[in-house]
């Protein structure tokens, strides 16, 4: 629960409703105003947080006012996956840009790459993406996460997402179909 509090602060929130046709693996859920009312995320926030009550009112309006998607393991609180809409498109010279940048953030903040791998490929022959598959220790704290970051075309629009989990989740792991 805490790195899922944790990511929202560093998520740009800009409706969580889904932005295209897929289907994802079991245990993942959209996240929607629906899901936070019959959850005790908040109850869950005051205990494993020492935030304030406006704090963790604040993401919680987040998370159900927003413009993107937002999927949970309902298993496993740490493995999330964010959906953005994006007006670039997967490039080499995107990639090239996106690899740059986030090596050098991580630096700046700290972090050390542990696992570093990326490239261009096809979502079931049929959708192009670019892909970074990241583990990362932040130093300070001493903790490990996954953050695999993907660019994809979908009917001629273009998605970025954010898959955090504690095992190294990728795009074939999360979603079973894209449509």
């Amino acid at each position: 629960m805490k790195k899922l509090l944790l990511l929202l602060l560093f998520i740009p929130l800009v409706s969580f409703g889904q932005l295209f046709d897929c289907k994802v693996s079991d245990g993942f859920i959209l996240v929607n105003k629906d899901w936070v009312d019959k959850t005790s995320f908040y109850d869950d926030a005051k205990k494993t947080t020492n935030w304030s009550d406006e704090n963790i009112r604040s993401i919680i309006n987040q998370l159900v006012t927003n413009d993107n998607t937002f999927y949970i393991d309902i298993n496993n609180f740490d493995n999330i996956v964010v959906i953005l809409k994006s007006k670039v498109e997967p490039s080499n010279s995107i990639l090239k840009t996106l690899e740059s940048g986030i090596l050098k953030n991580a630096k700046e903040w700290g972090m050390e790459i542990l696992v570093w791998e990326t490239g261009l490929k096809l979502y079931n022959n049929k959708h192009k993406y670019i892909y970074i598959v990241n583990k990362s220790r932040i130093k300070k704290i001493n903790l490990d996460n996954w953050s695999n970051q993907y660019i994809i075309s979908i009917n001629n629009k273009t998605y970025w997402m954010t898959i955090n989990s504690v095992n190294g989740l990728t795009i074939e792991d999360v979603f079973l179909e894209i449509n």
